[in-house]
């Protein structure tokens, strides 16, 4: 960790003298005598953070390392009422209900940041509100723009959801070492977009136009259940993704009936294991990388600098790669290269500050890389009304198992860059697997082919 320079008391100069963080917790436990931080210091660099703002210095690498794995918890717990909301609610009123958890959380981290139990709570309550407003929003915007739009869109979507994360070590390296105008910067901000949305932005038209057809279909079938006394539902999925045939069945819930469509699609099965492994994999190794990146080799803020610009233009070229070669050549070559740089972490060339800084930055931008296709990728391999809840259901897995990257962060890099190597190697192998549509078209092309050949033999 990233731990500030502290100084003790001392009654025999009647000055504050440079003092270990063992010798000035140890006196401070027992009331022998306090610290203070000392923000001046020219041996280190000491950050106004949530640390130093909530005295936190004496926290264990593992109780300050435990808030993020709370984050992760709300995430897991938010795609679930993400499903729950989407099956009852519009869009407009998931994106601000997320919202305002988001902020709610926020304003206790900028504002009132006094304990790490605290601190705990109000990263649960983030997390819990990240994917109901990201995703949606995302679904949101989507629902505005033309289908051959949709990938720069959604480009520009990650990229600025990034944005922040990317600026905030330049802001560190170049501006000053507080990072507390940065995040009231961003509370403001969140603040200007949720009373855009809520004064000036409109409905999804797409959700519109399907309440209305699922309500119409909802009345007649309401009509016909009077003489038969059967129950039936109309199926909002289908209509929402303006399918023709308004399929008709008895569900009781999104879920379940996602259950049911996916034991008739054979292949799906085979992709979503893929995707959920290909989640989990750059989930986890995504942040390994942001957990452990004050351990690693070289200067602290020249590889959160080149961490930071690669992974924001890693976003913006990521599309043009989508388009070009398609998800499973940008995932086979994203681990390939996420493979090979954590290699040379391990066993590399120079030692130089800038060399790491090279390897950080690669490292990042490949895990972008990846993160990006298999993003894009969940969406475009699988049937349109099935694409929301396998989004949800490979993010819950990854979500979950990647609560054990702030612990694995506390081991020395050596074995952080192996666990990432490894992932790497997980998500190539299952990358190969990949079916792509072209893929798919080419085979029925070939049985096609052998079909009417065999039909001219006999």
């Amino acid at each position: 960790m990233l731990r500030p320079e502290l100084q003790c008391w001392s009654d025999q100069s009647g000055k504050w003298a440079t003092c270990s963080r063992e010798l000035a917790c140890e006196a401070h436990k027992n009331g022998i005598s306090k610290y203070q931080v000392n923000f001046e210091s020219e041996t280190q660099y000491t950050l106004h953070n949530l640390v130093t703002r909530s005295n936190l210095e004496c926290s264990t690498d593992s109780e300050l390392l435990s808030v993020g794995l709370y984050f992760f918890l709300g995430v897991f717990f938010s795609f679930i009422a993400w499903i729950k909301c989407s099956d009852n609610w519009s869009r407009k009123p998931i994106i601000m209900l997320g919202c305002l958890l988001q902020m709610t959380a926020y304003s206790g981290v900028v504002f009132m940041p006094e304990k790490i139990e605290w601190l705990r709570a109000y990263y649960f309550l983030l997390g819990l509100g990240t994917v109901i407003s990201m995703s949606t929003s995302y679904n949101y915007l989507i629902e505005f723009t033309p289908r051959h739009g949709k990938i720069v869109v959604g480009t520009l979507f990650l990229s600025l959801q990034i944005a922040p994360a990317a600026a905030l070590p330049i802001y560190l390296q170049m501006v000053q070492l507080n990072v507390f105008p940065f995040l009231m910067l961003g509370f403001g901000c969140g603040l200007a977009g949720l009373a855009l949305l809520f004064i000036v932005m409109p409905e999804s038209p797409q959700y519109l136009f399907a309440m209305e057809r699922f309500t119409e279909c909802q009345e007649s079938l309401n009509y016909i259940a009077k003489f038969n006394g059967t129950d039936y539902r109309c199926n909002l999925a289908h209509l929402q993704d303006n399918k023709l045939d308004l399929q008709i069945d008895n569900r009781e819930s999104q879920l379940r009936w996602f259950l049911d469509q996916m034991m008739l699609q054979r292949n799906h099965n085979k992709h979503l294991l893929i995707f959920i492994a290909n989640w989990t994999a750059v989930s986890v190794c995504y942040h390994l990388l942001v957990f452990g990146l004050a351990r690693t080799s070289g200067e602290i803020m020249l590889n959160g600098v080149a961490s930071g610009v690669a992974e924001f233009f890693a976003n913006i070229l990521v599309g043009t790669f989508l388009m070009q070669f398609g998800v499973k050549n940008v995932l086979l070559v994203s681990f390939t290269m996420m493979a090979a740089s954590s290699a040379h972490y391990l066993f590399p060339i120079l030692t130089l500050d800038i060399w790491y800084a090279c390897i950080i930055a690669f490292m990042r931008a490949s895990v972008t890389c990846a993160f990006a296709a298999v993003f894009y990728g969940t969406n475009d391999l699988f049937r349109a009304d099935l694409v929301a809840i396998i989004f949800a259901l490979c993010n819950m897995f990854a979500r979950l198992l990647t609560m054990a990257a702030p612990s694995i962060s506390t081991q020395n890099d050596t074995t952080v860059m192996a666990v990432y190597f490894g992932l790497s190697l997980l998500g190539l192998t299952c990358s190969g697997f990949i079916e792509s549509k072209r893929d798919r078209k080419g085979k029925k092309d070939k049985r096609k082919k052998k079909k009417s050949k065999k039909q001219r033999d006999q």
